[in-house]
């Protein structure tokens, strides 16, 4: 496979992490390192999606084996050591590696990142400046270094690694990134220019439009916020954006009006009342904006007034019908309060406009197996167990339906298929419960065994051993 071909894997697993789409990033990481095993930026992606999800374990048992098949390969040991979970483990994974290479940059950057997480800033910059001298072209070098030396409090030393970076490596996005944030009155040149060498990040393309959107620059920022969208339908900061475009261009708000909507997300940490308060004057200036609506509502929520958030959303939706963000709030809400059968709509529209949300296709679940029953919501469930196979929530939603409804080997079968795929600790816990229910007392043990080896506790053995005796 060409390189080219590798970066575009590596990129659209970033696009969709960027997104917020975990385990559509997660299936194009691993799909691309089963078809190329030499593809190093998607085991790297890959890596990282899985330590993010607290399958750190996972993440170590499979590049233990991946260098016990390459064990004179710098770059098996660099990949360990990025998968380990513990310093001690992560560093003598990165000496294996220099020991057998010296001149790999990426370990250097791995010996960089242990030392830095420690504390240690000088040999954490020298491991850091080594990677750099060795391969000038290393991403994770420069931002190393810059998160070291913001870490540190040198802004300066970091804005020039940051402007070093996007002239060496003109591709990577967390270079204009962290250069807009650096220097705000640059912000825009940084952006504009990422925009063009990093067209993958939907980051860069939101940054950018609700940059143009505080200059007042209305169809400059719709086109960049519809890039971030066009890379996923779904991506939140995008998406609240252009709504909030189409309302000014709707006349249903002004600069003005946002610029308080603004204050009043600031205010809601410190004073909720005064944020609730500034709310109620905007709904009165501003009667047809559902996102004000929207925006009272998770303000009362926070302060458990709940009558009246649902209310305001039943307001929003009054005047925005097909809003998915009322419709999911408003359905939640009533959830949360027993009332499936007038959640169930809102959560179904909700679900099926955002596919790419795990927890609005467990809560459309749970307020169909209240209305329409075990099997529909079972459906719902285990499509959902199929499409987020790093969350364990779907398939622990479906087992516990099945064992309810009568079919334990039928939950059995689920988390056991689960496990096999991102053996979590809650599923695995889920697995041996549900084994030790049919009387598969082995399995069970073998499960409790499973969880020493992912937590490090030892009890969990302990209690295999006394199951294993019974």
């Amino acid at each position: 496979m060409p390189q080219f071909a590798w970066a575009q894997s590596a990129q659209e697993a970033e696009s969709l992490l960027h997104a917020g789409d975990i385990d559509g990033a997660l299936a194009v990481a691993r799909s691309a390192v089963e078809a190329d095993p030499s593809d190093t930026a998607s085991h790297e992606v890959l890596i990282d999606i899985l330590m993010n999800r607290g399958l750190g374990a996972t993440a170590q048992a499979v590049y233990r084996d991946f260098k016990d098949q390459n064990p004179s390969s710098a770059r098996a040991w660099t990949l360990l050591g990025r998968a380990s979970t513990r310093a001690e483990s992560a560093t003598q994974a990165y000496q294996e590696a220099l020991g057998i290479d010296p001149h790999h940059g990426p370990a250097w950057v791995g010996m960089g990142d242990v030392y830095r997480s420690t504390g240690n800033l000088e040999n954490a910059e020298t491991a850091y400046q080594k990677a750099i001298e060795l391969d000038p072209h290393l991403a994770s070098a420069y931002t190393g270094l810059g998160a070291l030396y913001l870490q540190h409090n040198k802004q300066t030393e970091a804005l020039a690694v940051v402007q070093q970076a996007t002239l060496q490596v003109p591709q990577d996005s967390e270079a204009y990134l962290a250069a807009a944030r650096l220097t705000p009155n640059q912000a825009e040149v940084y952006l504009s220019k990422g925009a063009i060498a990093a067209p993958h990040d939907p980051r860069i393309h939101s940054a950018l439009g609700e940059l143009h959107l505080r200059a007042g620059k209305l169809e400059e920022a719709k086109e960049a916020l519809e890039r971030a969208t066009a890379i996923h339908a779904h991506h939140p900061e995008a998406s609240r954006n252009l709504q909030i475009i189409q309302d000014i261009q709707d006349n249903r708000l002004d600069f003005g009006g946002w610029e308080q909507l603004q204050r009043a997300s600031l205010l809601l940490n410190d004073t909720p009342e005064a944020a609730i308060d500034l709310l109620g004057q905007l709904e009165e200036r501003y009667p047809q904006c559902a996102l004000i609506y929207l925006s009272s509502a998770q303000a009362l929520v926070g302060e458990n007034r709940l009558p009246e958030a649902q209310t305001q959303l039943e307001k929003g939706l009054g005047v925005s019908p097909e809003n998915t963000d009322l419709s999911a709030t408003l359905g939640l809400l009533l959830q949360a309060r027993e009332q499936h059968q007038e959640a169930l709509p809102l959560l179904e529209l909700a679900a099926l406009d955002r596919p790419s949300d795990p927890s609005l296709q467990l809560a459309y679940g749970i307020s169909a197996a209240n209305v329409r029953g075990p099997r529909t919501a079972a459906q719902i469930f285990a499509t959902a167990a199929e499409r987020f196979p790093s969350d364990p929530r779907p398939a622990m939603a479906l087992a516990t339906l099945l064992t309810r409804n009568g079919d334990p080997q039928s939950a059995f079968t689920v988390l056991e298929r689960a496990v096999a795929q991102y053996p979590s600790p809650d599923l695995v816990l889920a697995l041996a419960g549900a084994a030790k229910d049919i009387g598969k007392t082995q399995e069970a043990a073998a499960a409790l065994r499973k969880l020493t080896e992912l937590t490090g506790d030892p009890s969990w053995s302990r209690a295999a051993e006394g199951l294993a005796g019974d």
